[in-house]
């Protein structure tokens, strides 16, 4: 998938890049000696162009103008309800935030669980969703505090990515798998390691710089796609049709993930007009929001799915 991407269509700035992984690093040093003009607090409400941002901030080329720059955590609060070029990036998945909050209410009541482990996992997908909305809200509200802020509230929000990942399809897995307890065991626990591995790589420096956007990208892609490893492997347990009631909802699941990240990596729309979408719902940051929110609902459908085939079954022939 990855490769699939031209890195060539991208236009990162890597002297940017460098700058952006160096500021961040001085921050987690202490710093010291002068204050960087980059880290002089903002006193006022005034939004950048993206040259007069601070390197770390310069993520997106065709975002030229409404970045706020060294703001106050007050500044960041007010922020939530005034028009910048991360408002609809804090706002959709706040809203999806709302939204899996309310549904998990509803689901834990209706469901009837036959063990508390099956309302635990179910538990844990929705934690896992909640978790991952909450630290990309948290991350695009208050990002532009300063550059340690911006470094673990990015490390938090991209970790939280994986982990949504494994918790989501993990009630798959252990219905699919429920009569046999090796290979649930074995799967779930592969996918914990896999959640556990991009939980690693969110916190090496260079994984959120934006010189690494597509690698970035190919790694949370293919992530999400080894859910599809074992299809096979259910398929042949209990049946190509039978299978198919859920195995076509999870296949729908990677379809919508990997489109919004192809938009998000390849900045589409904003790529092709330049300054046109920097405070617009249509922007591709945006967008992917819209579609992870949509994976998400998806998956959750899938989980449902899941537990009306097999979690139905109340003894194994």
């Amino acid at each position: 998938m990855t490769a699939a991407i031209n890195n060539a269509d991208e236009e990162p700035n890597e002297k940017n890049s460098s700058a952006s992984t160096a500021l961040l690093d001085e921050e987690e040093d202490g710093g010291g000696g002068e204050v960087h003009p980059h880290e002089r607090r903002a006193e006022c409400y005034r939004l950048c162009t993206y040259d007069e941002a601070p390197p770390y901030q310069q993520d997106n080329p065709f975002i030229r103008t409404g970045y706020r720059v060294n703001f106050s955590v007050k500044l960041c609060l007010q922020s939530f309800f005034r028009l910048h070029n991360e408002s609809w990036n804090v706002w959709t998945h706040f809203s999806g935030f709302v939204i899996f909050l309310v549904l998990a209410g509803v689901v834990m009541q209706q469901l009837d669980w036959r063990t508390p482990s099956e309302a635990l996992l179910f538990l844990a997908f929705f934690l896992t969703v909640e978790c991952s909305m909450l630290s990309s809200t948290i991350f695009h509200a208050f990002n532009c505090h300063s550059p340690g802020t911006y470094k673990w509230t990015c490390r938090f929000d991209y970790s939280s990515i994986s982990m949504l990942l494994v918790g989501s399809y993990s009630p798959m897995l252990y219905y699919a798998f429920m009569c046999e307890p090796v290979w649930q065991r074995l799967y779930l626990s592969g996918f914990c390691i896999l959640g556990v591995v991009g939980v690693v790589i969110s916190f090496v420096p260079l994984f959120s710089t934006p010189q690494y956007t597509i690698l970035r990208t190919g790694v949370f892609v293919a992530l999400g796609w080894s859910t599809i490893l074992p299809l096979p492997h259910i398929m042949y347990l209990h049946g190509v049709w039978l299978v198919w009631e859920v195995a076509r909802w999870e296949l729908l699941v990677g379809l919508i993930y990997t489109v919004g990240a192809v938009m998000y990596a390849k900045r589409i729309p904003e790529r092709w007009s330049p300054g046109k979408y920097d405070t617009s719902f249509m922007c591709s940051h945006s967008l992917w929001h819209c579609f992870t929110i949509a994976g998400a609902l998806t998956q959750l459908h899938a989980c449902i799915a899941v537990y009306n085939v097999f979690g139905t079954m109340r003894a194994c022939s």
